[in-house]
């Protein structure tokens, strides 16, 4: 099917913006990475970790950071060249990040 396929002939994938947790004061990847790799795997998604506004930045900082990202991904050219659906995106996220995706 022509629409399913993007620019270099990949089947466009589903995309899974994860947030990090770490108290809004590190990124904490490490730990998430694991896990985040057997899921991308598993479903055959392409994972997008973003960093977002740590201490000392102020209220909301991070939160207009993450809706800036999932709306240049979700609106933007980068879906067509990354080969994902832009219509497909899971946010997840682990402590402050599980915060941030709710």
């Amino acid at each position: 099917h022509p629409s399913s396929v993007n620019v270099k002939g990949f089947q466009k994938r589903n995309l899974i913006l994860h947030l990090t947790g770490g108290g809004f004061f590190a990124h904490t990847i490490a730990t998430d990475l694991p896990y985040l790799l057997d899921w991308s795997a598993s479903s055959k998604s392409v994972i997008v970790i973003p960093e977002y506004a740590l201490f000392p930045h102020k209220f909301p900082d991070a939160i207009t950071e993450v809706v800036q990202i999932y709306r240049a991904l979700r609106c933007g050219e980068q879906a067509t060249l990354l080969g994902f659906q832009p219509d497909r995106i899971i946010v997840s996220g682990e402590s402050v990040g599980g915060n941030l995706a709710a």
